[in-house]
C-alpha cells in the first residue's frame, strides 16, 4: 500500500502539469481510480483519501446516501454511495469524455478485462473476481461514466 502510495507521488512529480488530450491518460488519476476501487466496502474517508492526497480533488457534498468529491481542473466529480453505516458500496466517476483513454487506463491497472456480463445500456462490463466497473463513453453529453462495483 506504502508503495503505490509512493507511486502516485512520483507520477504526480513527474507529470504535474501535463495537459490532459484523449490519446494521453492522466496516469495519476488512473493510478488513484485503482486503488480506490479496493477500497470498496470500507469506510468512505478511506477510499477519497487517494483523490485528496493531492490536493486537486475536495468533498463538495455529503447527503446520507452519497458523498461527493470534485476537482475543476479535470472538471470530474466522483460519487461514493455509501450504506448507513459509511461504508462505499458503489464508486461512480463523472469525467470528460476527453478523459476516455484515463477511465480505460484505470481498467488496465486494476486488471480487468471485458466480460459478456450483462450491463446497463451503452455500458461495456469489465471485471475481475473481486471487483467490476462498468464504462459508458458517454453517459451524458460530454462526459464519460465509469462505475466501479464490487464483483461478489
Amino acid at each position: 500500500m506504502k508503495f503505490k502510495l509512493l507511486l502516485i507521488l512520483i507520477i504526480a512529480g513527474i507529470g504535474a502539469n501535463a495537459q490532459q488530450s484523449t490519446d494521453l491518460p492522466n496516469y495519476i488519476l488512473a493510478s488513484q481510480i485503482s486503488i480506490m476501487v479496493t477500497k470498496l466496502g470500507m469506510p468512505v474517508d478511506s477510499a477519497a483519501s487517494y483523490l485528496t492526497v493531492l490536493g486537486q480533488f475536495k468533498k463538495t457534498q455529503q447527503t446520507a446516501t452519497d458523498v461527493f468529491y470534485g476537482c475543476k481542473e479535470y472538471d470530474s466529480v466522483f460519487d461514493f454511495q455509501i450504506t448507513e453505516s459509511g461504508q462505499v458500496k458503489i464508486i461512480i466517476c463523472d469525467m470528460p469524455v476527453s478523459m476516455l483513454s484515463t477511465a480505460q487506463k484505470a481498467i488496465v491497472l486494476m486488471g480487468m478485462t471485458a466480460t459478456g456480463t450483462a450491463a446497463p445500456p451503452g455500458f461495456t462490463a469489465y471485471a475481475t473476481p473481486q471487483y467490476a466497473a462498468f464504462l459508458n463513453p458517454e453517459a451524458r453529453k460530454g462526459y464519460l461514466g465509469l462505475v466501479l462495483v464490487p464483483g461478489r
